[in-house]
């Protein structure tokens, strides 16, 4: 319970009510098909780091330098 309640407080403190927000967020830069696979694997943890770090490896190997 003590880490759902982390992620919550994560997402607001970084300017969003919840995840579904955050990742509505990436995917106007990124589409949600990307945003939503890659944040499905990596899971809620590695929203702000990991999740991040792969949508720009994907961007870039994909659509070169932006």
């Amino acid at each position: 319970m003590k880490d759902h309640k982390f992620q919550e407080n994560i997402y607001l403190s970084m300017g969003f009510t919840n995840r579904k927000e955050y990742l509505d967020s990436l995917s106007v830069e990124y589409g949600s098909e990307v945003v939503y696979s890659f944040a499905e694997c990596l899971g809620a943890t590695e929203d702000f780091d990991g999740l991040i770090v792969q949508l720009d490896d994907y961007f870039y190997s994909t659509r070169g330098n932006r």
